[in-house]
């Protein structure tokens, strides 16, 4: 269990920053402390030496152990705040995703209004024309409806 944990912790450092490097080193000494307490501890309970034990424990282990639990807190902490981090990142991502969003939907939205407003002038235009121009025969053709009625009335 000993060398998986040291080799995670080295495989671990080649993605880590400068701090996080720096949590790796402590634990890995005070890993390497409290495993040495430990087998400290073992061998003196093998022997059945309760003196050793209670001084291991006291001036060893529970101090190496503290000393781990501590580094341990501080990697925590800090994963803690690279992901408030990361959060508020993702955050400031999603607004200006958002934002940009909002802003090519309004620009094509004028465009399009504008396109219509345009094609919408040249359509009526074109009717106008025609309207006119049909006034104009419609006139022509009661001219010359009133001359018909008038030459058969003569």
């Amino acid at each position: 269990a000993k060398d998986r944990i040291l080799d995670f912790a080295d495989r671990y450092e080649s993605v880590a920053d400068e701090k996080e490097k720096e949590f790796l080193n402590e634990f890995r000494t005070a890993y390497l402390e409290w495993s040495l307490a430990n087998e400290e501890l073992i061998a003196a309970a093998k022997d059945k030496k309760m003196d050793v034990i209670t001084n291991v424990m006291m001036t060893k282990e529970d101090p190496a152990r503290d000393k781990l639990r501590s580094v341990l807190n501080k990697m925590q902490d800090k994963a803690a705040e690279d992901s408030i981090a990361a959060a508020e990142t993702e955050k400031e991502t999603y607004l200006m995703a958002r934002n940009l969003l909002l802003l090519v939907g309004g620009a094509i939205s004028f465009l399009a209004i504008a396109i219509s407003v345009v094609l919408m002038r040249s359509v009526s235009k074109s009717i106008d024309r025609v309207i006119g121009q049909l006034k104009e025969n419609s006139v022509q053709v009661g001219g010359a409806a009133s001359q018909i009625a008038s030459s058969s009335q003569s």
